[in-house]
């Protein structure tokens, strides 16, 4: 799935609230029906639910917030010579591993982030 979903924002050319659904979902949020209304309902991977749904596709911050894993940082937003795409890095540096980095291609700041954080989760 996850293979599937980064080859997608790959080639978007903008965020979507359908591609952050799917970056949601990836991230542990679990998406589910009010039994009353039918209504959507969302939930953190801690379970909780507000009324705020993040969009990472389309949000530097709701990126770094939901998407990005707990202890890693950006370490670079960058363009590419030609400006037809966004490279974005993160890192983390466990002292049992080293160090370890991760990058997105994108459209964007937000959907290359987003690319970064879910080979990020992808490794664990």
């Amino acid at each position: 799935m996850t293979d599937t979903l980064i080859e997608k924002l790959e080639q978007a050319e903008e965020g979507s609230r359908e591609l952050s659904d799917e970056v949601l979902l990836a991230c542990g949020w679990r998406k589910t029906r009010w039994v009353p209304t039918g209504e959507p309902a969302w939930f953190d991977p801690q379970g909780s639910n507000g009324s705020y749904l993040p969009h990472p596709t389309r949000s530097l911050d709701d990126c770094l917030r939901y998407a990005v894993p707990e202890g890693w940082w950006p370490e670079q937003l960058s363009w590419a010579s030609d400006g037809s795409l966004v490279i974005a890095t993160i890192w983390n540096r466990d002292p049992g591993d080293g160090y370890k980095s991760c990058d997105g291609d994108a459209a964007n700041p937000a959907l290359a982030l987003c690319i970064a954080a879910l080979k990020a989760r992808a490794e664990g």
